[in-house]
C-alpha cells in the first residue's frame, strides 16, 4: 500500500512539473503533450475519466495550431486537464483507502 502511495505521489509530482512547463509556443505543444501522455500511461489508474482526458490530449496534439486564439484555448484546456487529472489521482487514492478500511 505504501509503495502505491509513493508511486502515485511521484506521478502526481511529475504531472505537476509538466503542467508548470506548458510551452508558450504552439510548435512545442505536441511534444509536450506526448510527454504528458507517457506519464499518464505510467499511472496505474484506469478510469473512464482518464480515457476521456487521454482522448482530449490526443485530439489537441493532432490539431493544427495556426490561430493564436485557438492556441490559447488549448492552453486553457491543458490546465483544466491537469486539474481534472490530479483530482482523479486523489479520488482514486480515496477510493483505495475506503476499500482497504471497509
Amino acid at each position: 500500500m505504501k509503495c502505491r502511495k509513493q508511486i502515485r505521489a511521484r506521478h502526481r509530482m511529475e504531472l505537476n512539473n509538466l503542467e508548470q512547463s506548458i510551452p508558450s509556443s504552439a510548435q512545442d505543444l505536441p511534444s509536450h503533450i506526448e510527454k504528458i501522455l507517457d506519464e499518464i500511461n505510467k499511472l496505474e489508474i484506469i478510469t473512464n475519466d482518464i480515457y476521456l482526458l487521454k482522448d482530449l490530449l490526443s485530439a489537441l496534439k493532432a490539431t493544427k495550431r495556426e490561430q493564436i486564439d485557438k492556441f490559447r484555448r488549448e492552453i486553457f484546456l491543458m490546465h483544466f486537464f491537469f486539474f481534472y487529472l490530479l483530482e482523479s489521482i486523489d479520488q482514486s487514492a480515496d477510493i483505495e483507502n475506503v476499500q482497504r478500511i471497509g
